[in-house]
């Protein structure tokens, strides 16, 4: 795609404000005078989505990256984090396409131009705007530099900014409001979006009993909030960071997808699913649709394989056994005390597929000598619950407590027993697959 094309703008606007005062910015990666995205070699490349069967259920063709892309990177955004609808089309000679009716044709973005500009250039505009750089000069060099980094996969925001920013300024997109709040950059004062994108939502939506590992053990995310728990360390997928501030930005309606095995997934309305409107077989055509353009499909949980890796465990046996059956207990499981006089210690883990019963009535022969087991048939007879209790007297249940509540122990392991554990909790919450009419794909985890 030409880069001019790639790069127009809909929120046209010059009552920008700067500051002598304000940000300042030095070329590194790009060159004055020069559009970054000509920095680069483009190719057109295909994307495809099968199933186990080989049958198609997503193809994109054109997709415009650079040479240097992997082709998962080029499956990620054509897949993921191109719009797919509502974006201006054109001819090859840089003419609008119109339909029948000479209205202007609308449609997907095709070009990591396309993506990487609006993001960039939304920033600079509200940069602009609101008196953030000392000069235009000193904005032009944040976007080039910015745009260049993007496309070079040196820098990349969270996935909802890749789906909601720059859409109005790009493009004219909009729709109602969501129930999300910004800060409004003129008074300072917490305020009620009005509408779905001039303001998006450019941050993950999470539920106050979200589950967030720290360096405290495992907290909701709400009381993180509520406690201001600023520089307490959390896991952030790879190592622990200091939390730098937090923020509560409203509550937003949630919708339940109910399992028949007896889980559930919470969603915004605002959620993507990967769907189709009918099965594959029938015809059906899948994309990336928000969950209210959805409801009322069925939804499948999909088995993740959670196989021990047996060649390790048995270098380190008992200390990663115990890593990994913390993250089941964390990830889809429970410890507390119970019955009338709550007097009897419980713990146990939720497994739905025979990989996940046989893993972790391993781990609990492992580590305890035994367990017991509960089915609930009224869910499923794959349901299954496996515990023990303070009434085995051969449980150190000192120990018990430790990993249950996933304690210090863990942020001072080793890798390899970080890696155990954090392997099992978040697959409890990586993929679903979500059935409209019997189709759809949930990535929970990117």
């Amino acid at each position: 795609m030409r880069t001019a094309l790639a790069t127009t703008v809909f929120k046209v606007d010059s009552d920008f404000r700067y500051n002598e005062n304000g940000l300042r910015f030095y070329r590194r990666y790009t060159q004055d005078g020069v559009n970054p995205f000509d920095l680069f070699e483009y190719e057109l490349r295909s994307s495809v989505i099968r199933e186990p069967s080989g049958k198609i259920i997503f193809e994109m063709h054109d997709v415009e990256v650079p040479k240097s892309w992997s082709q998962v990177a080029t499956d990620i955004l054509a897949q993921k984090y191109f719009r797919k609808a509502g974006v201006p089309q054109y001819n090859e000679d840089g003419s609008v396409k119109l339909n029948a009716d000479n209205t202007p044709a609308l449609g997907r973005e095709t070009s990591i131009k396309q993506v990487a500009h609006r993001l960039a250039g939304t920033w600079r505009y509200w940069g602009e705007k609101y008196g953030y750089f000392a000069t235009p000069e000193d904005a032009q060099v944040f976007y080039d530099e910015l745009a260049y980094t993007i496309t070079n996969q040196m820098v990349a925001p969270n996935s909802p900014q890749w789906f909601n920013t720059g859409l109005y300024w790009a493009y004219g997109i909009n729709g109602p409001a969501q129930g999300h709040y910004y800060v409004d950059p003129t008074t300072g004062v917490l305020t009620k979006a009005e509408d779905a994108y001039t303001h998006p939502q450019p941050h993950a939506c999470g539920r106050y009993d979200t589950k967030i590992f720290t360096e405290k053990g495992i907290l909701n995310l709400g009381e993180i909030v509520e406690d201001n728990l600023v520089d307490t360390r959390i896991f952030d997928g790879e190592k622990m960071v200091k939390i730098l501030a937090v923020k509560n930005n409203g509550v937003r309606k949630l919708y339940r997808a109910a399992l028949r095995n007896g889980n559930f997934i919470d969603f915004t309305d605002d959620h993507l699913v990967w769907s189709a409107d009918r099965r594959l077989k029938d015809g059906g055509k899948y994309g990336w649709l928000e969950l209210k353009e959805i409801l009322g499909n069925k939804v499948q949980q999909v088995a993740v394989d959670v196989r021990t890796q047996a060649s390790e465990l048995a270098q380190d046996d008992f200390r990663l056994a115990k890593a990994e059956l913390a993250g089941w207990v964390a990830g889809d499981g429970y410890y507390g005390k119970y019955g009338r006089n709550k007097k009897t210690t419980l713990f146990g883990v939720i497994t739905i597929n025979e990989d996940e019963f046989s893993s972790v009535t391993a781990l609990f022969d492992k580590l305890f000598g035994g367990y017991t087991v509960q089915t609930r048939r009224q869910v499923n007879d794959l349901y299954r619950i496996i515990n023990r209790n303070s009434k085995n007297r051969n449980i150190n249940w000192r120990k018990v407590r430790s990993l249950c509540k996933c304690r210090k122990w863990l942020c001072k392991a080793r890798k390899k027993k970080k890696r155990h554990f954090c392997a099992v909790y978040f697959k409890r919450m990586v993929v679903y697959e979500c059935v409209p009419k019997m189709v759809a794909i949930v990535a929970m985890w990117c």
